[in-house]
């Protein structure tokens, strides 16, 4: 038989809480001990092999469910790396959008923004979803987490992870031991609740992801939006604007090499800085018609 038991002051009983430890009244997450009748369907054998298959939900938006491997899979976190101004967070208020209009429900929780400032971004490239709820200046893994319990969005947004904390964590914001911790406090959300989360993570000048590369592991997909370099001879012609998202050599369900070109639409555009995929220079000549040779 299974026991829940405080990772602080070892109380236990029979059946999990939700907020604050009935023993020490802490707000510590319960350690679960023992093997109940729950968890025989985390048991199989090989034999079953057969009948699993990876269900994809596309969220419409081309290139990203491109890059991703066809789209978002039921308990997987994904992590989104960029550059500032690289325009990570306008991609993921179109995926917000898109994930809304598909499965009912998304929350973009910001420790980055305010309210009014993802509102921002979303007016902007024309969102007016009341599918997406936004949570702004957030830092707390676990109110973000036991909101979006009570609220169920089966995508959520925890934009970044540099500057959220969790309770059973030490430490200051964007400390390896946080960072290890906020991403084991996410990967267990979305494995518990059969939803999805997306983890933005901030890329230093040099090129390399801030922090630990503990998150990295804590996810499912690591992703890259960032600017084509100069030997990517795929980029579409004319870079003006250009961004390249790239899977970063994790992608549990797709492609490890995935690769989309995307377009920032200009100040003179109908929404500017609206993302637009775009195909790769390798299509659109491929796409060319042939020319008849000619006497």
């Amino acid at each position: 038989m299974a026991v829940y038991v405080c990772r602080r002051c070892e109380y236990e009983q029979s059946t999990p809480w939700e907020e604050e430890c009935p023993g020490c009244k802490g707000f510590y997450r319960w350690k679960k001990q023992g093997v109940d009748s729950a968890d025989q369907k985390s048991r199989s054998t090989f034999a079953a092999a057969v009948k699993s298959r990876t269900v994809y939900i596309p969220t419409g938006i081309t290139g990203f469910d491109e890059t991703i491997g066809g789209g978002l899979v039921a308990g997987s976190p994904i992590l989104l790396a960029g550059f500032r101004g690289a325009g990570k967070s306008t991609l993921l208020c179109m995926v917000c959008d898109a994930v809304a209009q598909v499965m009912g429900s998304a929350l973009y929780a910001s420790s980055e923004e305010s309210v009014d400032g993802v509102l921002s971004i979303a007016h902007r490239v024309g969102i007016t979803n009341e599918g997406v709820e936004v949570l702004g200046n957030q830092y707390s893994v676990e109110k973000v987490i036991k909101h979006a319990k009570e609220t169920k969005p089966f995508l959520t947004v925890f934009d970044s992870l540099q500057k959220y904390t969790s309770e059973l964590s030490g430490g200051s914001p964007g400390s390896l031991a946080q960072e290890r911790a906020v991403g084991d406090a996410i990967l267990a959300h979305c494995r518990d609740t059969k939803t999805c989360a997306i983890i933005v993570n901030q890329m230093a000048k040099s090129g390399e992801m801030k922090g630990s590369t503990d998150a990295a592991h804590a996810v499912d997909t690591v992703l890259v939006l960032a600017y084509p370099k100069d030997d990517d001879e795929d980029a579409p012609f004319g870079r003006d604007n250009l961004r390249v998202l790239t899977v970063d050599g994790k992608n549990r369900h797709g492609d490890e090499n995935a690769k989309t070109y995307w377009r920032m639409q200009g100040k003179d555009d109908p929404h500017p800085g609206m993302l637009i995929h775009v195909p790769p220079r390798s299509k659109l000549v491929t796409d060319l018609p042939l020319r008849k040779k000619t006497s």
